[in-house]
């Protein structure tokens, strides 16, 4: 049985009952909408990956003062050949979003993103997880 484990930083842009998701193209999350973010390069400080991972994957750059620490999470997820552990610390927007462009931008390991509904169906584990509140 494979086991691995994951830390990633990540954040919640949320407007009423909706969430900003990426659409995630590889991993343990393939094809499910997910939080933006990722694992911190060497030398990152958690909110220094957070705003890369925001400008990789949604196309824009926020200001570190609207970034507040919202939950730390840690999590056993199945997968088919194993198990997976995931731990990681969400940060919450704060700040106002004028412009997120057309939800068409690609990174490495994800197909655009787009307003989701909190109950939809196609949320990744991880999003199910930080929503639990």
């Amino acid at each position: 049985m494979r086991k691995e484990e994951h830390f990633g930083v990540y954040v919640a842009i949320e407007r009423d009952e909706e969430i900003l998701l990426v659409k995630k193209n590889r991993g343990p999350y393939t094809g499910t909408m997910d939080l933006p973010g990722g694992a911190p390069e060497f030398g990152e400080s958690p909110i220094e990956a957070v705003m890369r991972e925001i400008q990789e994957e949604l196309g824009f750059v926020i200001e570190k003062d609207c970034l507040e620490l919202s939950k730390v999470i840690g999590f056993l997820h199945k997968m088919k050949d194993g198990m997976f552990y995931h731990k990681g610390v969400v940060f919450a927007y704060a700040g106002k979003i004028d412009e997120i462009g057309d939800g068409s931008l690609k990174s490495s390991d994800t197909d655009g993103f787009r307003w989701v509904s909190k109950t939809s169906d196609e949320l990744s584990p991880l999003t199910r997880e930080y929503l639990q509140k």
